[in-house]
This record gives structure tokens, C-alpha cells and sequence, in this order.
């Protein structure tokens, strides 16, 4: 298949939403289209429209996947299977890693994976190429660099695109003591 607008990615992402805002707004920075889960969901033809239905969608809408991994999730091996207690630590959510790996699996060399934050990353993508992004000058040229590796033309004519988007700061770190939430505090 021949791709008239290589522009356009399929934004795969979690619940922090100020920062995937920010994302879409860099993204834009570069003339690149985002086509996001809505816009899959409305295309998904079959009844029910399960999520693979969805990602089969926006895939096919899209030139590229960035999966913009961050750390939406808690969690720590079970104590009961840990040699030595870990403590909890920021993951991407369960369905942001299902997308990933469907991603990867349909098309990897147009897939691009991003950490935005501290992450707890799966033992099975040990060695797998992501950019890691703060949202610095530096770590946008990385983006753009690895943009242009899975085939999407990113415009970087002018400074707008070195500030674009709000990033938020990092979340901060989470014990056992923070997991207890509005509804269940004593």
C-alpha cells in the first residue's frame, strides 16, 4: 500500500491527559496529524466494536504508531513472589502495553515508544528502542530523529516546536501509604 500522508500517527496512550495533551499539541508543532482513539473508534466498521477492532482502525487511518508510555499504573510483584520486597513504581497502563504490543507486532518499524516519567518497564521489551522524553530541547530532537527513522516527515522549519506543548512535571513517587484513595481514607 502506498501512503499519500505519511504525516499522520495513531497516538496510543494512557489516562495522564495533561500530558498526552501536550503531546498532541508538539505533535502538531511538526505538521504531523494525530489520529487518536476516537477517531479510530468512529471508523471501527463491526458491531460491538472491540478494541482490536479500534486499533485495527486507527492503524489503517495512520502512517506511524507513537505509543506514548506513562506511568498511570502502580505496581510491584506480588511479596509473595519477590526474592526481595520492591517497591511500587510507575507503569503504563495494562491496555497502553496491549496497544503497544499489537503495534509492534502489525508494523514495527513504524512503531515509535516514548516514556514520558519514571517508568517500571516489562522485562520482555529489555533492549527495545524508545525515546525517553521530558519535553527538554534535547530529548524533542531525539523524538523528531526517531520520528523520521519510522518514516513520518516531522516539520522543524522555525523555533515553534521547541516549546510546544505544556508538559507537566513528573508525578511523584508512590508508597504503600499513598495507594489509599478519597473513598477509602479513614
Amino acid at each position: 500500500m502506498r501512503w499519500r500522508n505519511r504525516r499522520k500517527v495513531f497516538l496510543a496512550h494512557g489516562r495522564w491527559y495533561e500530558a498526552v495533551d501536550a503531546m498532541k499539541v508538539f505533535l502538531g508543532s511538526l505538521g504531523v496529524e494525530v489520529v487518536d482513539w476516537d477517531a479510530a473508534r468512529l471508523r471501527a466498521r463491526r458491531e460491538g466494536r472491540h478494541a482490536t477492532d479500534i486499533l485495527d482502525a486507527g492503524f489503517r487511518m495512520s502512517y506511524a504508531t507513537v505509543v506514548f508510555f506513562s506511568p498511570d499504573d502502580v505496581a510491584a510483584l506480588h511479596p509473595a513472589l519477590a526474592e526481595v520486597p520492591e517497591r511500587l513504581s510507575g507503569q503504563p497502563r495494562p491496555n497502553v502495553l496491549f496497544e503497544a504490543g499489537y503495534a509492534w507486532a502489525l508494523n514495527r518499524r513504524r512503531t515509535l515508544f516514548v516514556d514520558f516519567g519514571t517508568l517500571r518497564w516489562p522485562s520482555d521489551l529489555a533492549g527495545v528502542d524508545h525515546v525517553l522524553f521530558d519535553g527538554s530541547a534535547k530529548s524533542r530532537r531525539q523524538f523528531v530523529g526517531r520520528l523520521k527513522n519510522v518514516g513520518v516527515p516531522a516539520d522543524i522549519s522555525g523555533a515553534a516546536w521547541l516549546s510546544a506543548g505544556r508538559f507537566p512535571r513528573p508525578l511523584p513517587e508512590v508508597g504503600a501509604a499513598h495507594l489509599r484513595t478519597r473513598r477509602n481514607r479513614p
